[in-house]
């Protein structure tokens, strides 16, 4: 038996030279594969930001930045990456138009928001740190320290009305008695 390996196959031959079974090689770590717009729905459903590379294997640009998206994965765990073949793909890169490789489609809440041409992985990361920025912004809560200092600052409001209050308070009891 003979194995040959493509950019994205493993080929494996008998002695006759006939294909005996053809396999797809995994998606680099972290890295989606997707074919169908079915997978892509439930992709996207699975993520609140994502990124989608379209890509094919005899595109140069798209195979020099290919680790660099998957390097992307690993950075930014909490981002849904995937990737999709156009020579399997086609119909997800006719539905989105894809017109030039490699092409970057960023998805938010399932909405696509913004489509990068070229191999600029550099705007790709721009992009997703954006998000991160504005997500993490959204959900941050006050650091242990900064909440510290809110509630200083909410007891030095409070404590000259104490301190007011208690001096009336002891003058009513002067008076009284």
């Amino acid at each position: 038996m003979v194995m040959f390996l493509n950019n994205d196959d493993i080929f494996f031959f008998n002695d006759n030279t006939q294909i005996i079974t053809k396999k797809k090689m995994p998606a680099a770590s972290g890295v989606s594969p997707l074919e169908t717009p079915n997978e892509l729905r439930t992709f996207l459903a699975s993520h609140s930001f994502a990124v989608v590379d379209f890509y094919a294997t005899w595109c140069g640009p798209c195979m020099a930045i290919k680790g660099a998206y998957a390097a992307l994965a690993k950075k930014y765990p909490s981002i849904g990456l995937a990737q999709v073949n156009v020579e399997e793909g086609g119909e997800l890169a006719e539905k989105y138009r894809v017109d030039s490789l490699p092409t970057f489609i960023c998805f938010a809440k399932g909405e696509k928001v913004r489509c990068i041409k070229g191999a600029d992985i550099a705007t790709v990361e721009a992009t997703i740190k954006s998000h991160v920025a504005k997500a993490g912004a959204a959900v941050q809560q006050p650091t242990t320290e900064k909440k510290q200092r809110l509630d200083a600052k909410s007891e030095a409001r409070v404590a000259p009305k104490k301190v007011r209050d208690e001096k009336v308070a002891k003058k009513k009891n002067a008076k009284t008695q």
